[in-house]
């Protein structure tokens, strides 16, 4: 029986998979050794370590790129949930990949080409038509990782797959993936970071977050999405009657989704304006407002401040180890590979 392939927005939007590294600068090294604390001594060696090891990793990063070396993706095929009768976009493609065989990019180009062509697999006609890459560093330790990007029939036509790839005893790993396509948009920065949005109906806006750190680990953050339609979201929501409110501005919802099986859910409501969605300052809005009317009529629903929301959202980074210069790095410079 064909597995059907989704993406899950509103269960496990990433797969627990894992995995990246990141650059750093040179740490000198007291030569009088009476003069060099041990936590410099530890810092300097544990850089040397990692300039060494970066070396090598970026030699046989650019001999994949080259054509001539390869990638497993043995790890992500080992964690993922083979029992799942429904598997994300990502999943859906390494089901069809072997753990056992490391794969040159030609080789990996040519898989791929065979999984879009079987029929029964369910995947739109289509080949790989481009392949991109960029260097990353997650976690920011100084190790870079390699990001490599491919356009093809992976959800729709011209769809992304991207593979974050990691050496790990001496081997290449694929250690996270995400794919992206017209209505769903996700990055990952040069420290590991991971953000994507998309539109989940006209009204109806979803987001998350996610870190792949130093040690190839990956995190999963939260997911939010936004209702911007009150009365859509009272069509699926148990509630009393309410009159709409008469000032101007869109009542939104706000619903955030944490914990490793999103079995963690909060509420809010903001009022934004209607031209540019930006957040109105309305006086007492949680305390004595028409929007408080409304919002205390939907039943099971406890609804605290947006501040309080956005509080939520940075405790859960900070236990990452998502530092502000870690969620304000860099977007990825790609650059093309011919075969």
């Amino acid at each position: 029986m064909k597995r059907l392939k989704v993406l899950l927005i509103a269960g496990v939007l990433i797969t627990s998979m894992a995995g990246c590294a990141s650059k750093g600068g040179n740490i000198d090294i007291v030569a009088d050794s009476e003069q060099e604390s041990g936590a410099d001594q530890e810092a300097g060696a544990e850089n040397a370590e990692n300039n060494s090891d970066d070396a090598g990793s970026v030699e046989a990063y650019e001999a994949l790129i080259a054509g001539e070396g390869t990638v497993s993706f043995k790890y992500c095929i080992d964690n993922m949930d083979k029992e799942s009768e429904v598997f994300s976009y990502e999943d859906e493609i390494l089901s069809h990949l072997s753990a056992d065989k490391e794969y040159t990019l030609p080789e990996l180009k040519s898989a791929l080409n065979e999984i879009f062509a079987n029929e029964e697999n369910g995947f739109m006609p289509g080949e790989i038509n481009s392949m991109e890459y960029a260097y990353l560093d997650c976690g920011a330790d100084g190790v870079k990782e390699l990001a490599l990007r491919m356009r093809g029939p992976f959800v729709e036509e011209n769809s992304s797959m991207t593979y974050v790839i990691k050496e790990i005893d001496s081997k290449l790993q694929v250690v996270y993936a995400f794919a992206g396509w017209w209505r769903n948009n996700t990055e990952i920065n040069e420290f590991g970071y991971i953000t994507g949005g998309g539109s989940n109906g006209a009204s109806n806006h979803g987001w998350d977050a996610g870190y792949v750190n130093a040690d190839g680990k990956y995190s999963y953050g939260f997911y939010e999405e936004v209702e911007a339609d009150i009365e859509m979201y009272a069509s699926y929501t148990d509630h009393d009657d309410f009159t709409l409110p008469t000032s101007e501005g869109l009542l939104c919802v706000y619903t955030l989704y944490m914990g490793d099986n999103q079995d963690e859910t909060y509420y809010s409501y903001a009022v934004n304006d209607g031209e540019k969605f930006e957040e109105m300052d309305i006086p007492n809005l949680y305390t004595d407002s028409e929007y408080k009317d409304v919002m205390d009529c939907f039943k099971g629903q406890t609804f605290i401040t947006m501040d309080e929301l956005r509080k939520l959202e940075e405790d859960r980074l900070q236990e990452m180890g998502v530092t502000d210069q870690i969620k304000n790095g860099k977007e990825l410079n790609y650059q093309e590979i011919n075969f």
